[in-house]
């Protein structure tokens, strides 16, 4: 028989143990977050200050240019003046040819960020290169960083403990709250029974094992798939989104000072550059929301006609269908399709709004939709267009969230069109892929096997 003291210092130490090993790794991993959020956030301030040294050197550059063609002295030492006496900037110089041709300020003694701004200058009828040298001193963000690493790093560990807790709190429901049944089964056992031969019922152990291995696997599936879209979501959030937020920060900064010296035509282009990096900013996490509810949406599987899914996809586009004058082509037979209503229309809404989006520029469109059925009544559903096409090498690419092929200010767009299409071929347990030629337009692919197709009418 285990005594009651005994039950429970097993369980108490076995709680211990576990605290402690929570708490170490908890440490661990909320300095090595802190340490990586410090890093990257004194990189993007010192981009970001240097950006802005940068932009005010610029727009000076017109005016000490002129004064320089004038031989007009007193304008170009007012110039760099006004320059020296901006904030954060130390150091300002004008150089032709290694020559110094003059300067204001004092060259700091702190770490500095120094910009060479090249420009051309007629002087006596003679262009030669000019250099304006602008040095600004780089404030002191190493305390300042010290100072927002201890916060980030009270913050991290906070929830990082939260986090840990929570993860305790389910371990004790899930197992340690059951040691006490354990320990009373096993201190009610009669020693005597023990020494007799184990009889086994094979079969209904068999089926709990393979219940309880069936139950693993699909645990393992869901993990490794939040793992992806973490990792997904990770990327999003120190690229894709960081972009416009930056330019917000930077054209932020800018506004202040054009304001303080009333530069009208700079106000306005702050604040419009601030508002599309605005209007991106909110797409991208509108679309990122979009690829999220994929993913975790109960799918509700019913027969839906091919044909009506892929007319209320081609309705949903008909704007930008009109508005391109491309044609489209739909040739479907009387078939049936098991998927979730909704997600069927945003597949093939997607894939027809990618082939309106990327046309080549030099001749007519056209969007085919075709369907096949083959011996084995497997559906095969072709969405081709003679667009700008793509290098076949891409072919996964294409299907990842916010990977582009092609640069933003050519074709709009957040880049998560297809990786919706693709989680919804995932979810619906079909498959998809791709094809495409450079110039020569791309066919998307969409097997449906035998158990999601019928011909004619609906089943009941």
């Amino acid at each position: 028989m285990i005594s009651k003291a005994l039950k429970e210092s097993l369980k108490g130490r076995l709680t211990r143990r576990l605290v402690m090993v929570v708490i170490g790794i908890s440490l661990l991993t909320a300095i090595l977050t802190t340490v990586l959020q410090v890093y990257f956030e004194n990189s993007h301030r010192r981009e970001r200050f240097a950006y802005f040294v940068e932009h005010m050197a610029a727009s000076h550059m017109p005016l000490l240019s002129r004064w320089i063609e004038n031989g007009d002295q007193d304008g170009l030492a007012l110039g760099l003046s006004s320059l020296d006496n901006l904030p954060k900037v130390d150091f300002a110089a004008i150089q032709i040819n290694g020559r110094t041709l003059g300067s204001s300020g004092a060259l700091p003694e702190e770490p500095t960020i120094e910009k060479r701004l090249p420009f051309d200058v007629s002087v006596d009828g003679v262009t030669k290169k000019a250099t304006l040298l602008v040095i600004s001193h780089y404030p002191t963000i190493t305390r300042v960083m010290i100072l927002d690493g201890a916060t980030l790093l009270i913050l991290n560990m906070i929830q990082i403990l939260f986090i840990a807790c929570a993860l305790l709190l389910v371990f004790h429901l899930l197992v340690i709250r059951h040691l006490d049944k354990l320990a009373d089964y096993v201190s009610g056992l009669d020693v005597r029974r023990l020494q007799k031969p184990l009889v086994f019922e094979r079969p209904a152990a068999d089926d709990e094992l393979q219940d309880v291995a069936d139950a693993t696997n699909e645990m393992t599936q869901r993990l490794a798939q939040t793992y992806d879209d973490l990792q997904q979501f990770n990327y999003f959030a120190s690229h894709d989104l960081q972009e416009p937020l930056r330019k917000v920060c930077i054209f932020g900064d800018v506004l202040k000072d054009s304001i303080e010296t009333g530069d009208r035509k700079e106000i306005e282009y702050s604040i419009s550059v601030m508002q599309d990096s605005a209007d991106r900013a909110s797409n991208l996490v509108t679309d990122l929301l979009t690829f999220s509810r994929i993913s975790r949406r109960d799918s509700q599987s019913d027969w839906v006609p091919l044909e009506t899914i892929v007319s209320i996809a081609l309705e949903n586009n008909q704007t930008a269908i009109a508005e391109t004058g491309i044609r489209v082509i739909s040739n479907l037979r009387d078939l049936s399709i098991r998927i979730d209503r909704g997600m069927g229309t945003q597949l093939f809404d997607n894939l027809i709004s990618n082939a309106v989006k990327y046309q080549h520029p030099d001749r007519p469109s056209f969007v085919r939709i075709t369907a096949d059925v083959d011996e084995e009544h497997v559906l095969k559903i072709f969405v081709e267009d003679n667009g700008i096409g793509f290098d076949n090498r891409h072919l996964d690419k294409i299907f990842e969230p916010f990977k582009r092929l092609h640069p933003r200010a050519d074709f709009a767009g957040s880049g998560i069109g297809l990786a919706i299409v693709r989680k919804i071929v995932e979810r619906a347990g079909w498959q998809i892929t791709a094809r495409g030629e450079p110039g020569g337009g791309a066919t998307f692919i969409v097997t449906v096997p035998s158990d999601c197709v019928i011909e004619g009418s609906l089943r009941d």
